[in-house]
């Protein structure tokens, strides 16, 4: 498992689950989703709440979304 906790840009689909993202300047096909959650975050330090999911692309990725769209890669799975 590596935290990457980097920025990437995501292609959904029509029912607004991942179906590709970007990873070291390269586009990757998402062919599960596999898991999703949403986690609160530590509202009482300010953090808003993400929407997590984990998906099968090549390897396993931990995407989260926060309420503006931005996206990130939080987990590399091993």
């Amino acid at each position: 498992m590596r935290r990457l906790g980097c920025a990437t840009q995501v292609r959904l689909s029509r029912d607004g689950t991942p179906r590709a993202f970007t990873v070291h300047g390269g586009w990757r096909q998402v062919e599960q989703v596999v898991e999703a959650w949403r986690e609160a975050g530590c509202w009482w330090e300010g953090e808003h709440p993400r929407q997590f999911v984990r998906v099968d692309a090549g390897g396993w990725f931990d995407l989260s979304c926060d309420a503006g769209d931005d996206w990130r890669i939080e987990v590399a799975w091993d």
